[in-house]
C-alpha cells in the first residue's frame, strides 16, 4: 500500500464515526406535539337509563348459574333492608334452584317468619326456533 491509499482509508474511517454520531430525527415524532394528560380524550358517557322507582323491581331476585346460597343471601339482605315481599324468578333449568332458594329462606334463614304468598308458572316462546321455556315466579312474604 502506498501512503496515498492509507491516507484515504484513514480519512474514510474518520468520516464514518462523524456521520454515525448525528442524531436521526423521526419526522412523525418531531412534528406532532405531545398531548397533556388533561387534554387526553375522555371516554364517552353512556346514555343514562331511566331511574328505577322504589317499586317491586327492587324486590326481584333473578336465579341464574351462581351457587344457591348467593341467592338466599340476596333475599336475606332484601328482607333485612325492610322489604316485606320478594319475588324469586327463574326459567328453564334454573327453576329447581329457585325452588331450593325459596325453601332455604322459608325453612332455615327465616324459620316461621316467611311464607309463600303465590307461585306462578308460565311458558315463554324464545328465539327464532320458537322453543318453549318454562318460567316460575315465587312470591315470599315476611309475616
Amino acid at each position: 500500500m502506498s501512503k496515498e491509499e492509507t491516507a484515504e482509508t484513514v480519512e474514510e474511517d474518520e468520516e464514518k464515526p462523524a456521520e454515525a454520531e448525528k442524531p436521526k430525527k423521526k419526522p412523525a415524532e418531531a412534528e406532532k406535539p405531545k398531548k397533556k394528560p388533561a387534554e387526553a380524550e375522555k371516554p364517552k358517557r353512556r346514555e343514562s337509563r331511566p331511574k328505577r322507582t322504589m317499586s317491586r323491581d327492587r324486590n326481584i331476585i333473578y336465579i341464574g348459574k351462581k351457587p344457591l346460597m348467593s341467592y338466599a343471601l340476596a333475599a336475606l339482605l332484601q328482607f333485612n333492608a325492610g322489604s316485606d315481599e320478594i319475588i324469586i324468578k327463574a326459567r328453564g333449568r334454573s327453576i329447581s334452584t329457585a325452588v331450593d332458594v325459596a325453601e332455604v329462606i322459608r325453612r332455615r334463614l327465616y324459620a316461621d317468619m316467611v311464607t309463600v304468598k303465590d307461585i306462578a308458572i308460565d311458558t315463554e316462546i324464545l328465539g327464532e326456533e320458537q322453543r318453549n321455556v318454562s318460567t316460575i315466579d315465587i312470591v315470599l312474604v315476611k309475616k
